[in-house]
């Protein structure tokens, strides 16, 4: 059996101090106080087969963490052909605004002139 403060267990297992110490408190892990500090008792060949558990874990995790970012690449290619859709669209709009204006700016140029000729009348 290995004993190790929590500062020590917490830099080995990659698991914070307040963790370990709400661990402790749940009585999940095995600790013992001595000469005022606490010392966490580990069973060697636990950890050895946590630690192989561990090394099996991220294989997993690295599949469904691919898948993820598989369906994060669609997704952004998706959002890119629906963005460049909007934009040809809006620069349609954009084209169809420009041609009403310039009709109304020629009705408005007409109306000021038959107004100019109705008041040159009177």
């Amino acid at each position: 059996m290995k004993k190790l403060t929590v500062k020590q267990y917490s830099k080995e297992f990659k698991i914070s101090e307040n963790a370990i110490r709400k661990k402790i408190a749940r009585k999940s892990i095995k600790s013992e106080l001595k000469n005022g500090k606490r010392y966490i008792i580990i069973d060697e060949e636990k950890t050895k087969e946590q630690n192989n558990n561990q090394k099996n874990k991220p294989k997993q995790e690295n599949k469904s963490d691919d898948q993820f970012l598989q369906h994060l690449i669609k997704e952004n290619e998706r959002l890119q052909e629906e963005k460049n859709e909007l934009k040809t669209k809006l620069g349609e709009k954009d084209e169809d605004i420009k041609d009403l204006q310039n009709r109304f700016d020629g009705k408005r140029d007409d109306i000021e002139k038959y107004m100019s000729q109705i008041i040159n009348l009177q």
